[in-house]
């Protein structure tokens, strides 16, 4: 304890985030209101967090931002595609080229499960649109709505598409890319129903990137 005892005065500094005082003569532990660096840490991520439709959802666009090395990357079709890898006329021929421009990395274009000369997986079975990551590879599938929100049947089938357990990333499920293209329809529309899919799927977790344009998005981890 330190000398000074009456008055409130500061007794002894202590490091665990408060102050020693004196007060009616006896030592008194007050806890300091500035937050340690974990605890400030946890209440930015709180803030960025919320349940939609009983689904945690985290912000996660800043964390796609500090990863991001926008422009360095290709875009490649895999063997049996039967368009080009600038053939904007498609719409996972797009959203690839978006993620080059906006995060970087490599996207490989995807082919179907049918119709192939090459190899292919079990009958019946389907395949996502792309393969893209930071750290690894994962499966994503584009979307663009012809009705919002959006049905389930459309997202269940993305979400179907990118859990599949064969091809080159098996296995390894990333996300579903939603390109909204009716401007009355907001992100928030989009993400309460595609919270309300996920919760009934079989997934733990999925990266949903909705975007309005090419600089008006959003990403969550559901």
């Amino acid at each position: 304890m330190a000398d000074e005892k009456e008055g409130g005065k500061v007794a002894k500094e202590d490091h665990e985030g408060g102050v020693w005082r004196w007060i009616h003569g006896h030592p008194v532990f007050i806890k300091s209101k500035t937050p340690t660096l974990k605890e400030a840490l946890q209440e930015k991520l709180e803030k960025k967090a919320k349940y939609i439709n009983g689904v945690y959802s985290l912000d996660v666009r800043n964390q796609y931002e500090e990863k991001a090395h926008p422009g360095f990357g290709s875009v490649k079709c895999q063997s049996g595609v039967k368009f080009k890898s600038d053939d904007y006329s498609r719409d996972e021929v797009k959203e690839a080229h978006w993620l080059v421009d906006t995060f970087g990395g490599n996207v490989l274009i995807l082919r179907e499960n049918k119709d192939s000369k090459y190899y292919k997986y079990p009958t019946g079975s389907t395949m996502p649109d792309l393969m893209w990551g930071f750290d690894c590879k994962k499966y994503w599938d584009v979307k663009y709505p012809k009705s919002y929100p959006g049905t389930g049947n459309l997202y269940r089938h993305g979400l179907k598409q990118i859990s599949v357990d064969y091809g080159p990333a098996k296995n390894s499920p990333g996300g579903l890319i939603v390109r909204i293209t009716d401007p009355a329809v907001d992100i928030e529309t989009v993400h309460q129903k595609l919270a309300d899919v996920f919760r009934n799927s079989r997934l733990e977790t999925v990266d949903l990137i909705i975007k309005k344009n090419d600089t008006d998005y959003k990403i969550f981890e559901q």
